[in-house]
């Protein structure tokens, strides 16, 4: 099966929309866990900003 162009593109905003939700969801997790490993914790913070940047520049 070949992938056009636009099939493309519109794979990688739902999966590009579906890492933000996941990495937001695992931020709001770790918040709440008083003993969070706070290296995973900016780790997860650096990631939600990779891609909340390339949300950005597909839009």
């Amino acid at each position: 099966m070949q992938m056009y162009p636009k099939q493309a593109a519109d794979w990688a905003v739902f999966a590009n929309t579906q890492n933000i939700a996941r990495i937001r969801k695992l931020i709001a997790i770790a918040e709440n866990d008083p003993a969070r490993n706070e290296a995973r914790y900016q780790t997860l913070l650096r990631l939600l900003a990779e891609e909340e940047a390339k949300e950005d520049v597909k839009a």
